[in-house]
């Protein structure tokens, strides 16, 4: 039987000690820094360690952070956009003495309600996930595995937000291809990570992803009709 660190929850071999510290930090830290280097060097075997209801701490930080980092990429995004409007108005204007745009966009009140709203997204898209596998089809993990889950794949739009951010300063056509591709490749990765913490029925697996996403996206229309 498999034996897990109760700190951070990497799997152990037998008689082997985990090396992370019993202090909070530390363990915090270690287990940060594992997943983030783990999901571009070997993702599979990353998801199968922290895909764990023990690292439930780890995968809130990494959640707050992948929705950090989209509200900073969305800043980015309104900023790239506003830049385009502005340069078509000059162009349309020519020499004429119309003055100037004032956008006045919203750039504060976007950013934290991005943020804001991508943590409770992510709530939602991990209690969907865990309706579908555990209660509809059986799966094989509670809540705070599956948000560990979620929260380990992450990584991987985290990372693409960061260059899609930095990309957005030079093309903003670059910056949402930079995004979409990060994003792409996360659900790949959550897809496989339905062999951690789905039944033992591979052939359900498909739909298990296929009606989650059916749900979020009705969910997201919903909040859409009521808030827009």
């Amino acid at each position: 039987m498999a034996k897990f660190c109760t700190n951070c929850g990497k799997e152990l071999k037998e008689g082997e000690v985990c090396s992370c510290k019993a202090n909070g930090a530390d363990n915090i830290g270690t287990a940060l820094l594992e997943i983030g280097k783990g999901m571009f060097t070997h993702p599979v075997t990353t998801i199968k360690t922290y895909a764990k209801e023990q690292t439930f701490g780890v995968a809130l930080i990494l959640i707050g952070v992948m929705s950090l980092l989209t509200a900073v990429f969305s800043i980015a995004l309104l900023k790239g956009v506003e830049d385009i409007i502005s340069s078509i108005y000059s162009s349309l204007i020519g020499g004429l003495s119309l003055g100037t745009m004032d956008a006045n966009l919203p750039y504060a009140r976007t950013f934290f309600t991005t943020w804001i709203m991508m943590v409770a997204l992510a709530f939602v898209f991990a209690g969907l996930l865990y309706l579908v596998n555990t209660v509809m089809f059986k799966g094989k993990a509670n809540f705070k595995t599956i948000f560990s889950l979620y929260g380990t794949v992450s990584v991987i739009s985290s990372a693409a937000l960061i260059l899609g951010s930095i990309l957005m300063f030079i093309h903003v056509g670059l910056g949402i291809l930079a995004m979409a591709l990060g994003s792409m490749l996360q659900m790949v990765y959550l897809y496989h990570g339905l062999k951690t913490v789905g039944p033992e029925d591979e052939n359900k697996y498909g739909y298990i992803y296929l009606v989650t996403n059916v749900f979020y996206m009705l969910v997201i229309f919903i909040v859409c009709k009521i808030f827009m």
